[in-house]
């Protein structure tokens, strides 16, 4: 089971109204959980099952109950058998109700900034999704309604009831059945209650317990029936009913209203936001330049842009109203260095780079290179003419949009001075590689508004989603190609057509999903939105950094190794630089080969450790097995030092080392034994990492000994 709660407070002589956004993924019939405030869960009908009996759903909900001045918590809980669930709330308000509209602050500033530019930033407040909220009259009832017996047992006594609620003419109902039930779960008595089509079972294995609050689904006028069926020799029924009927409209319709404390009147949102904000820019008289015009808004931690690219020609001018008298003009600015994304975006006209380096093992010069391009086109711009062809010098500007690939490769030239006669033949072809690239075609095109991972910080090992926004000014059928690069390589491609705005002109969210887990590296998105007037095109780029890792290992000191390797000497003729398994060490006939991994008890125990991540504390502890077969601390153990040096992947590396003077004599005396080093790096956050050594320990010879026999 999983839970979250948090609290907040409602002002004195105040009311509140709580919106959210909400999803639920789960088995309805294993199922145990929801979102509760002040402990009543939110009153939403349960969404149909598939084939497999899995639910999902996602909207909006307006909280059921109008919340008075005071303390209020909200929880979320999700659990059960035999299921994987999912229940997230996102986007939560608590919109405090007054007489008065709230008026939107908005904040400006302006400073110095290079090279005789002012830096002008600021912000505002967009209007509360929902401004004001109407009120009307509801009805309620509290008690019993029609019932019917169906059938009895022997004694007369009821074994099925039905209950039949009646919603008038115009009007929608909700509320709550409050079932109760005698028995004895050791009697395994069974109460089975339907409830709006669900069962519910009461005392043994009871999914409800007598008296307990059951929501009523939303019905429009009809008559609808419940029943239960009573265990054996037991009583149950449905004695009391809370409903609550309110006129069936389109604001009713939508399920999103809230009552107040007697369920005598419901509020809904009246006024909503447009969601449009106007931004004026007043300057003094003059000539002015404006550059790196930003407009974005936070979402999860991440800034969404509205506004975030140079204008390509003066149609994008369109938003902008001018006043009269005044003309503007577009000014070019000087080409930037590319920042470091494995794959580039680039603006028509806009100068390729290619960062590709050859070498040659043999210092020898390149002859020639080779270039041909691949090319996906963007309507309503055409296949670039040199598409297919070998070239031997690349393109440096595209002025038609779409993704390329270029394939390049390089001929060594062999010939040298003093060379007699032609060396062609000589001359290799270097190895192929590829990049890819894309040219944006700007004008009337779709766009990405947004992209971001779910979660917001995708972690090592575990599986993410990708969420992609799409807009277009025509409201057209859109379709959407997401490419997913992992450190340059392209790892998914999905393809999503038929994508088409609501009735509000707003176009549902796009989901990726099936993607591999994270590694470690760089990932970038590359989204590209199109309709019949184009291709829009956006990349998002984020980083997977290890959680943490570490390699052990333990070796002999040099001298210690000097003596192995000439123990071997004598016997085998052979150094034996190589680990033995425990069993075919024991499987050898006395004197055994003494591999690697074979110490002497007395030796010093060299200890080194690679990690991942930034432990802040590397320990290691030697376990060895007792006589009942159990691993157990020998009570050595050691702290070891980050040495301030990285392996060539990268790693911190680690060193120590362990010894005492009771460890002479004190493993492998009769027989070999099997020692345990457990190395643990300690993080941040309670997080550790571990890794098991073994080495075998063979003491049958005293290690001073060994002098006699050299």
């Amino acid at each position: 089971n999983t839970y979250a709660k948090m609290s907040f407070a409602v002002p004195a002589g105040k009311h509140a109204v709580v919106q959210f956004d909400y999803i639920r993924n789960y088995k309805p019939s294993y199922f145990r959980g929801g979102i509760y405030i002040d402990g009543e869960r939110m009153y939403k009908n349960l969404p149909p099952t598939d084939d497999y009996g899995n639910a999902y759903e996602s909207g909006h909900c307006v909280f059921h109950r109008i919340l008075s001045q005071g303390n209020h918590t909200i929880e979320i809980t999700a659990g059960g058998n035999y299921c994987p669930y999912e229940i997230k709330m996102d986007n939560l308000r608590v919109d405090i109700i007054s007489p008065a509209e709230p008026t939107p602050s908005a904040y400006s500033n302006i400073q110095a900034g290079d090279q005789g530019w002012l830096k002008v930033y600021g912000s505002f407040e967009t209007p509360n999704k929902t401004i004001s909220y109407g009120a009307q009259a509801s009805t309620f009832y509290s008690g019993p309604i029609a019932s019917e017996v169906i059938s009895t047992d022997n004694k007369g006594r009821p074994r099925e009831i039905e209950y039949y609620e009646t919603v008038p003419a115009g009007q929608i109902q909700r509320g709550f059945a409050y079932p109760e039930g005698t028995g004895d779960v050791y009697s395994k008595d069974t109460h089975s209650f339907y409830i709006d089509g669900v069962r519910y079972s009461m005392i043994y294995h009871g999914d409800i317990s007598s008296g307990e609050k059951v929501h009523l689904k939303e019905k429009v006028s009809g008559t609808y029936t419940h029943s239960v069926n009573i265990a054996r020799e037991r009583t149950a029924g449905i004695p009391r009913f809370d409903l609550i009927t309110y006129p069936n409209n389109p604001a009713t319709a939508t399920g999103n209203i809230a009552f107040d404390e007697t369920f005598t009147k419901y509020y809904f949102p009246k006024k909503t936001s447009t969601g449009l904000t106007n931004l004026s820019i007043y300057l003094p008289e003059g000539e002015y330049l404006i550059k790196n015009l930003k407009l974005y808004y936070m979402e999860d931690g991440q800034r969404v842009y509205l506004q975030n690219k140079d204008l390509d020609d003066m149609s994008q001018l369109t938003p902008w109203i001018l006043s009269t008298g005044l003309s503007a003009s577009i000014v070019t600015a000087p080409e930037e260095e590319q920042d470091d994304e494995y794959i580039k975006i680039y603006k028509k006209g806009e100068k390729v780079l290619y960062n590709i380096f050859y070498d040659d093992y043999e210092d020898d010069p390149s002859k020639i290179g080779y270039w041909v391009y691949q090319h996906i086109n963007w309507p309503p711009d055409g296949m670039h003419p040199d598409a297919g062809k070998v070239l031997t010098v690349p393109i440096e500007r595209f002025y038609l949009s779409g993704k390329y690939t270029v394939t390049h490769w390089e001929v060594d030239n062999t010939q040298r001075s003093g060379t007699v006669g032609d060396a062609a033949p000589y001359n290799k072809e270097s190895n192929k590689v590829d990049l890819t690239f894309y040219v944006d075609g700007g004008g009337e095109a779709p766009w990405i508004t947004y992209i971001k991972t779910n979660p917001a910080a995708v972690k090592e090992n575990n599986y993410y989603t990708i969420s992609v926004g799409v807009d277009d000014s025509e409201k057209d059928i859109l379709a959407l190609e997401t490419e997913v690069y992992f450190n340059g390589k392209c790892i998914k491609t999905d393809i999503k057509t038929g994508i088409a705005a609501d009735a509000n002109g707003e176009y549902p969210e796009q989901i990726i999903s099936g993607l591999p887990k994270a590694q470690v590296g760089v990932y970038q998105i590359i989204c590209t939105v199109s309709d019949h007037s184009g291709t829009g095109i956006k990349s998002y780029k984020f980083t997977v950094v290890s959680e943490g890792n570490i390699t052990g290992d333990v070796y002999h000191t040099e001298q210690w190794d000097i003596n192995r390797k000439k123990y071997n000497l004598k016997r085998f003729s052979d150094e034996i630089n190589y680990s033995c398994k425990y069993t075919d060490y024991l499987s050898m006939s006395i004197p055994r080969k003494r591999g690697t991994n074979v110490f002497w008890s007395g030796e010093r125990f060299m200890l080194k450790a690679e990690t991942e991540g930034e432990p802040y504390e590397v320990t290691v502890e030697i376990k060895s097995v007792d006589s009942q077969g159990n691993l157990r601390s020998t009570g050595y153990s050691a702290e070891l030092n980050k040495t301030g040096k990285k392996n060539a992947s990268g790693s911190e590396l680690w060193e120590g080392s362990i010894w005492e003077n009771s460890m002479i004599n004190k493993w492998g005396r009769n027989n070999p034994e099997l020692l345990y080093f457990d190395f643990t790096a300690y993080y941040p956050g309670g997080v550790t990492k571990e890794h098991r050594v073994s080495i075998i320990v063979d003491s049958d010879r005293d290690y001073w000994q060994l002098h006699r026999l050299w």
